[in-house]
This record gives C-alpha cells, structure tokens and sequence, in this order.
C-alpha cells in the first residue's frame, strides 16, 4: 500500500512538471541608424521572439540610401523546423529573393506556415504588430525607413522547386 501511494505520488509529480503550467516568451531588438543633417542613409535593425513553447520569430532589416542597397529577412520557426524568406534589393534595382526551408519539405510549407500563425496569435503577444512579414512590405515600412518593394506580382504564377533555383534568375530556394 505505502509502495503504491509513493508511485502515484511521483506519477503526479511528474505529469505535473512535464506539462508546463505557465507560457512566457523573450523579445530582443537592436536598431542602429547613421545620418547626417540629410537624415537617415543607413539603418539596420533586428526583432526576435521566442515563446516557451518553441515558437520563433526573426526579422532583421538593412538599408543603406547611399548606395540603394537594403535587405529583408523574416524567419518563423516551431522547435527545429523553420521557414526563411530573405530578399536583397542590388543598386541595380534587381531584386534577389532566397527561400529556405529548415527540417521541411515543400509540400509541408503551407501547413507549417498556418500551424505557426495559429501558434503566434496564442502565444506571442503582440504578434500582430509583426504579422506583416516579408511578403507585405512595401516601398517605405511603418517608420518611413527604406524596405524592400513588393515582388509578389512580379513573380506569379512562378514556382518554387526543392533544391533548385528558381526559374527567375535572382530568385533562390535553399533546404537546410
């Protein structure tokens, strides 16, 4: 009887302490910016979150007006499976856009990305602050600082293939 009490008392306890009972996240953020009496021709900043519950988020933006360059990152991820998007505007005005995939296939994409807003909207606070991601920026960002134009239209109707590149010359698709 005595053996048995202890047994489902350590059951107990152990449920109890597999199961998290609390959520929490982390939030960093670093922004730098140059300028002149001109104002800004330089600003980079980086967002990330992490909830305890393996969710991810990270965005990181660069862009220089001197020399037309900026760069466009978002990153979602759920434990070790990850998707990033990045896109590199060239002074030329060529646009590059890499997609990469991280312990996910193709196929899996559209479910991982619908999982991982469902698990945001619950789970990381203010996440609709950062909903906008890479596919809706436009020609300035909220803080009127230079963000990459938009190519969603630009390359429809492509299609994106694992392990190869992109028909489009500047477009990429890498899988980790």
């Amino acid at each position: 009887m005595m053996q048995s009490e202890y047994g489902n008392q350590f059951n107990i306890m152990h449920d109890t302490h597999s199961r998290p009972q609390t959520q929490s996240f982390t939030f960093q953020s670093s922004t730098v910016t140059y300028g002149g009496s001109n104002g800004a021709y330089y600003t980079a900043s980086t967002t990330r979150r992490d909830g305890s519950d393996g969710l991810k988020f990270e965005e990181h933006k660069e862009a220089d007006s001197l020399t037309g360059q900026a760069s466009h990152m978002v990153s979602r991820g759920i434990h070790d499976k990850g998707h990033t998007l990045s896109r590199h505007l060239k002074s030329d005005g060529q646009v590059d856009s890499m997609q990469t995939l991280h312990n996910i296939n193709e196929d899996e994409l559209t479910g991982f990305e619908e999982v991982w807003k469902e698990k945001a909207t619950k789970h990381l606070p203010g996440w609709g602050a950062y909903n906008v991601g890479i596919e809706g920026s436009g020609e300035s960002s909220r803080s009127g600082r230079l963000a990459l134009p938009s190519t969603e239209n630009r390359h429809a109707g492509e299609r994106r293939r694992q392990g190869a590149a992109q028909h489009a010359p500047s477009s990429k698709l890498q899988k980790r």
